[in-house]
């Protein structure tokens, strides 16, 4: 990965999802940083499942496809940073200020991350040794339209030439992770198996945890805060 790389996925993955998320700050009055990621980071999932299928169906090239994406997150981008920009250094100084822990929780930690990590590990580097239906929805697709420069142009399998769209591929078409996939690729310069088998692995693990974590700040705040989330 050079440097480009580097930046890119940083912008896509972690820096684009927390800007975006700075909206929902007031709709929800959520403040932390988890959640900003998580709702900025569905925010962009929800663009691509909007956009992709409609692009798909219209049979758009992927180049064009991805300067599309590039023009509507530069907008969204630039809008939040305009609405919210003044409200993320607060934010992160306010995440950085962490309470000296308690013993117990201490322990908690110390638990968590070595579960974790233990995670972490067979999410990057346990060869489980079939790949095979994974590759073939998820790889394959999004490598041939880049490739072809449009999806469902070829069999994925056989490599051979479709005369016309296949409607067994509708209901592909009509999922937007082959879009988010396709893009990340393009963007980052990063293999499709290489952003879905190791940065989205990572990626989704870590986000599952957030999430349980917002949950469970509703869930077990006292009664008179509950009732202001």
């Amino acid at each position: 990965m050079n440097a480009f790389s580097l930046i890119t996925t940083i912008y896509f993955f972690l820096l684009l999802p927390y800007v975006l998320g700075q909206v929902w700050n007031e709709t929800v009055g959520e403040s932390s940083v988890t959640f900003r990621y998580l709702s900025g980071f569905f925010s962009v999932l929800a663009i691509f499942e909007l956009l992709s299928p409609v692009m798909i169906l219209l049979h758009i090239a992927t180049h064009v496809q991805f300067v599309v994406y590039n023009l509507v997150f530069a907008a969204v981008f630039i809008v939040a940073l305009i609405v919210k920009g003044k409200t993320i250094p607060g934010t992160m100084k306010k995440a950085l200020q962490i309470q000296k822990p308690k013993i117990t929780e201490i322990i908690y930690i110390a638990v968590f991350l070595a579960l974790l990590g233990v995670q972490v590990y067979y999410a990057l580097f346990y060869d489980i040794g079939d790949w095979r239906s994974d590759d073939y929805m998820y790889v394959t697709f999004s490598n041939a339209a880049i490739y072809d420069d449009g999806f469902f142009k070829t069999t994925p399998v056989f490599g051979s030439a479709l005369l016309k769209f296949d409607v067994g591929y509708l209901r592909y078409a009509l999922c937007g992770i082959y879009g988010f996939y396709t893009y990340a690729a393009m963007l980052t310069g990063v293999s499709v198996a290489t952003i879905e088998h190791t940065v989205c692995c990572v990626l989704f693990l870590l986000m599952a945890y957030a999430a349980f974590y917002q949950l469970s700040k509703y869930l077990f705040a006292k009664d008179e805060e509950r009732e202001n989330r």
